[in-house]
């Protein structure tokens, strides 16, 4: 074997050549892959890439898809949010960075106008119907009709005047929510506040605090009472179900859960235009007496169209709950904090929009003895 005898400084200069290599070549490694991890620690190429604990603030709300910024020809949210003032409908965003404005707020305005007309002309389908079943009481059909069955109209007849006298205050209520869901057209972190599709772009659910369901149920449960009891006399008149007016379906008013989810449904599309089909009342075949079950999961509430009995053909007017498929789940987080859930009543009730439009019966005079 014969043995080479490399002289120190070529070896020093070897060695050297090689750490300038590994060094080019982790300095291309590098270009190709972008920022090194190390440990847990990144480092990053532009301040867009810091990490952030701030939540996500935009104006893009899904439920206003129809108004966000871009559209020169009509009036839209703020491309960013921005601190607003002057501000009357929803005057509790003044002085926060918002996306609302104060010329928006005509468009606010007519949405809510929309609402206040859809439940007026369900309030005005059951004075028809009274009125109807009122000539009904001095017509042929009912002279010649057996005592029996006079009885029973009668007792119809006698439960249409209580619903009357107590849709105002649930109805009311209805318009307060509404409001209050157009007020959050405002906020900024509305994505902290709703349920979305996988891929972001679609609303399916509102995240509401538990006091509002209870302050609809709270609104809305005598008329519960006086509209099932309706329902039933109705069905017990042969006479009843001879009218012709449409009967309008107030099932989604009878449990706390099925009217959570009519006004999730409804605030899934705040923003609906004058063609829309649901602001109109249609008569339908039969009377519908939806089922409802409540999954364990997803708190989805099912309408279903089985009566579950003898309608006799009589009409009805739906209440047409609204929203896209699936939009019936309703979600409630009572240990969710504040900030992240929705109080449309509460809301409503603190803005600028009128919602005292129906009539309400006076409460009584309660006297200490």
């Amino acid at each position: 074997m014969i043995a080479l005898r490399v002289p120190r400084r070529t070896r020093r200069c070897v060695g050297k050549a090689w750490r300038v290599i590994l060094v080019c070549y982790l300095i291309g490694l590098l270009l190709e892959t972008g920022p090194l991890s190390v440990a847990g620690f990144e480092s990053f190429s532009s301040s867009e890439d810091v990490i952030t604990t701030e939540p996500a603030q935009n104006c893009r709300n899904p439920l206003f898809s129809t108004h966000w910024a871009g559209k020169s020809d009509i009036v839209h949210l703020n491309a960013n949010p921005a601190v607003v003032h002057g501000l009357s409908l929803c005057p509790f965003y003044n002085g926060l960075v918002a996306c609302c404005s104060a010329a928006f707020e005509d468009v606010q305005r007519l949405a809510f106008e929309r609402w206040v007309a859809h439940w007026k002309r369900i309030l005005h389908d059951i004075e028809d119907f009274q009125v109807e079943m009122e000539g009904l009481r001095v017509s042929n059909s009912y002279v010649k009709a057996t005592k029996d069955e006079q009885t029973l109209f009668e007792k119809a007849f006698s439960r249409a005047a209580p619903v009357l006298d107590v849709i105002g205050t649930c109805f009311d209520t209805l318009l307060e929510y509404m409001a209050g869901v157009l007020c959050f057209s405002c906020d900024p972190r509305w994505a902290e506040k709703i349920l979305l599709t996988d891929d972001g772009t679609q609303a399916l659910s509102l995240k509401l605090h538990d006091s509002t369901h209870e302050e609809l149920w709270r609104s809305c449960h005598q008329l519960a009472a006086v509209s099932e009891e309706l329902d039933a006399r109705i069905g017990d008149s042969t006479l009843a179900k001879a009218i012709t007016s449409p009967y309008v379906d107030l099932s989604v008013f009878q449990s706390r859960i099925s009217i959570g989810a009519y006004m999730v449904r409804n605030g899934l599309m705040p923003m609906l235009g004058p063609a829309e089909k649901v602001l109109e009342a249609q008569p339908e075949e039969a009377v519908l007496q939806p089922q409802r079950r409540l999954n364990a999961t997803a708190q989805a509430v099912d309408r279903s169209g089985d009566s579950g009995g003898d309608d006799g053909g009589r009409p009805h007017t739906d209440l047409h709950i609204v929203g896209p498929r699936g939009g019936d789940r309703w979600y409630s987080e009572q240990h969710a904090p504040e900030e992240v859930l929705l109080f449309p009543v509460r809301d409503g009730r603190a803005s600028g929009f009128e919602c005292s439009i129906f009539p309400r019966e006076a409460a009584p005079l309660v006297f200490d003895a």
